[in-house]
């Protein structure tokens, strides 16, 4: 459960940064759905910000190295 309280506190943190607001979101077992409004970066620049972040807290938490998401986000113009 503190992996997803921190995921989320991320993404909260982040939005100040890259200014987008969120609108929804569903933590899977695996994965994330967010729906969000950008408005400074863009979609690219605000997953890196957000991927990378929690990715340094997970990997120093577990004591481990390397990638932590398998894929690239994938986008869809509502």
């Amino acid at each position: 459960m503190e992996d997803k309280e921190k995921l989320l506190e991320t993404i909260l943190e982040c939005k100040d940064k890259s200014e987008y607001r969120i609108y929804a979101y569903c933590l899977m077992g695996n994965h994330i759905h967010i729906l969000l409004i950008l408005e400074k970066e863009d979609l690219g620049m605000a997953m890196i910000l957000i991927g990378a972040s929690y990715e340094y807290w997970y990997n120093f938490k577990y004591d481990r190295v390397g990638h932590l998401f398998q894929d690239r986000y994938k986008s869809e113009v509502a």
